[in-house]
């Protein structure tokens, strides 16, 4: 690739800096994802049973919980 000018070799520095810095962030984000959601199932599951997500009482909305167990199924 044969850049005009330095200008043009700091914007393409700057875009691969700034890709580098959003895969880097996504991936720690993935990490933190993971660990929350791993958290949660352990302390429902320790709370509520091992069926706590079938339980139409601990979800605010019961539309969406319902959705969820159906996707849930189909997954299976």
């Amino acid at each position: 690739m044969h850049l005009k000018s330095e200008q043009d070799s700091g914007f393409v520095y700057s875009g691969l800096f700034n890709y580098l810095l959003r895969k880097l962030a996504t991936a720690e984000l993935e990490k933190i994802e993971v660990a929350i959601r791993a958290k949660m199932i352990y302390i429902l599951s320790h709370q509520y049973g091992l069926f706590w997500y079938s339980n139409p009482s601990l979800f605010a909305n019961q539309n969406r919980h319902n959705a969820s167990l159906i996707k849930l199924k189909e997954g299976i």
